[in-house]
């Protein structure tokens, strides 16, 4: 099975944060078997090329999307444009996912689309800060080493990075089995109008009818009927089906 591709979209103010959070993904999402752990940003993007037209390309390609969520997040007119808008209308139009994380402090509410879907905002009890219990964000895990500049190790972050990855990877398995059920057996239906040559022809003699026509496949029994149309339905061929009155054609279909 091919790997799902992720985005990550994040404030460039922010980077000191991403780069734990990139790094973290890769590291524990490594043997995934479901996402590529080495999520896709803009640092990924080669020399010469046209940087806004590659995001856009990678905006409407990946699988799903990780937001890192912040007061610089939300203040950037880039982001809310042209990465968030055009994931919320892939959302509205193929149920896209994507998955908000709550970086530093900050007022969310005010992109309402954004705010009504759920965060990762776990308790900051599970991550050893009691004191911030309610208003948890990542920021509270990294600290740094003033002489240096590096992040304090924190296994605190590293429980996080897990959790993280536990919650997206079951909602993104959870998609997908719909997706795959859906795709199945579609759910609604839909009309066109079909040229005649294009329509299956099958016929429901029932079960104790002897075949006497010209279609191209008979049916006796009502589970082999079942089958046949499961199979042209799953290939979306159209068909047509006929036979005697009350033999069972409307049950089956």
């Amino acid at each position: 099975m091919t790997k799902l591709k992720g985005f990550i979209s994040y404030a460039h103010k922010d980077e000191p944060y991403f780069e734990l959070i990139r790094e973290g993904f890769r590291t524990h999402g490594k043997n995934s078997k479901l996402i590529e752990s080495d999520l896709w940003h803009d640092g990924k993007i080669s020399a010469g090329a046209l940087w806004h037209e590659t995001i856009l390309d990678q905006v409407q390609g990946c699988d799903f999307a990780i937001f890192l969520v912040s007061a610089n997040f939300l203040s950037s007119e880039y982001i809310e444009e042209h990465e968030f808008r055009n994931f919320l209308k892939r959302q509205e139009e193929e149920g896209f996912l994507f998955f908000p994380i709550l970086v530093s402090p900050c007022n969310f509410k005010q992109w309402e689309e954004l705010a009504a879907r759920q965060f990762f905002k776990p308790s900051g009890e599970a991550y050893g800060c009691p004191e911030a219990r309610e208003n948890f964000t990542f920021s509270h895990l990294v600290s740094y080493n003033l002489r240096t500049g590096d992040p304090f190790p924190n296994p605190y972050r590293e429980q996080y990075f897990v959790d993280v990855l536990v919650k997206v990877e079951a909602t993104l398995q959870e998609y997908q089995v719909k997706k795959e059920q859906k795709r199945k057996f579609p759910t609604s239906p839909y009309f066109r109008i079909i040229p005649i040559q294009e329509i299956q022809p099958v016929d429901f003699l029932g079960p104790r009818s002897l075949p006497n026509h010209g279609f191209r496949d008979f049916y006796l029994e009502r589970p082999y009927l079942d089958d046949h149309l499961a199979r042209n339905f799953q290939q979306k061929q159209p068909t047509l089906v006929t036979g005697k009155p009350l033999a069972g054609k409307t049950r089956s279909i």
